[in-house]
């Protein structure tokens, strides 16, 4: 389904503007690498999370797969195909979306949307309306496809892009923040919709999320990636495992000035007055909260589950970081 070896991509931004004796001109600053040396197999029928924290390569890597990005070296084939030489061919196999950036038309209706691509992949007139039933069926969206997509919320839009990704039946699945801005019930609805594809022969995903637990209901793999670089490859299962906290708890103190929490406490950052204290594999959050009410200067706490985020951060830069640097 895709095929990576070696791929890479520089960037190159112009710098400050020099005084030339007849012109002005950008002073060409070095070349950025935003992914290097990235080499890697996705299966047909296969599931995949992209992780990695912002500027790590993510977006330039799922760029080169829609083909909107060449890669300065190495190859790339994705459904059998070269994405920047095929872009027309491959259109039709894959299927993407942006949560934060609608593929619809924003003056549109959602429906009159569906329509135009309809007639862009070719789809028959009979076999576009059964296809709208059946993702209104799973996605419920007939209630607001009438309006423009401009006047959606968040949570409608997105729902809405996720049925023009499916639309045409593709091949392969990109999919962006894909439950972004929704309440509960629709995450899980589309989870499930995400989760059935996945059982049907030759369907794969590539999923790019902040949420653990889409990872953990969607994919059984997880690439991810540090400075353009991929540096983890193996299951989800492994991933997980690797995670030396599940729960964080966050601590506002009476007193101003850095806390002085440690050894007692599991430390991932503090500043003043504030910390986030980890809950770890052996421990129970309200055995933490307890102990850290116990020393009678606790203005405020709250248990949180610990995110995608958290876990990139603390893995590149270690425990007990400043929240100033590093926010929570």
């Amino acid at each position: 389904m895709i095929e990576a070896h070696g791929i890479g991509k520089s960037y190159r931004t112009p710098g400050r503007l020099r005084l030339l004796p007849r012109r002005r001109a950008p002073a060409a600053r070095p070349a950025r690498r935003a992914m290097e040396d990235v080499s890697f197999r996705i299966a047909s029928g296969e599931s995949v999370a992209l992780l990695g924290l912002n500027g790590a390569g993510k977006s330039t890597l799922i760029k080169t797969i829609c083909g909107i990005l060449r890669p300065d070296e190495g190859s790339l084939s994705v459904v059998g195909l070269d994405p920047w030489a095929k872009r027309r061919s491959m259109a039709g196999r894959i299927g993407v979306m942006f949560g934060q950036r609608t593929q619809l038309w924003w003056d549109l209706t959602a429906y009159d949307s569906y329509r135009v691509l309809g007639e862009m992949y070719g789809i028959p007139g009979v076999t576009l309306t059964r296809r709208l039933a059946l993702l209104d069926e799973r996605l419920e969206i007939a209630a607001f496809w009438g309006k423009p997509v401009r006047h959606m919320s968040l949570g409608q839009r997105v729902r809405c892009d996720l049925a023009a990704a499916l639309l045409h039946d593709p091949d392969l699945l990109l999919l962006d923040e894909p439950t972004i801005g929704m309440d509960v019930p629709t995450r899980d609805r589309v989870r499930d919709v995400l989760a059935e594809r996945g059982k049907e022969p030759g369907k794969s995903l590539v999923l790019t999320t902040h949420d653990m637990s889409d990872v953990a209901h969607l994919c059984g793999r997880l690439l991810l990636m540090e400075e353009g670089r991929l540096v983890f490859d193996d299951t989800v299962t492994e991933f997980l495992g690797s995670m030396r906290y599940r729960q964080r708890v966050k601590v506002s103190f009476a007193a101003s000035g850095r806390p002085d929490l440690s050894p007692s406490f599991a430390v991932l950052a503090s500043g003043d007055g504030e910390a986030v204290i980890g809950v770890g594999d052996g421990q129970e959050a309200p055995d933490v909260v307890a102990r850290l009410l116990a020393r009678g200067d606790v203005l405020s706490l709250t248990v949180e589950e610990v995110t995608i985020d958290d876990v990139l951060r603390f893995r590149s830069a270690g425990p007990a970081v400043a929240l100033g640097a590093a926010p929570c």
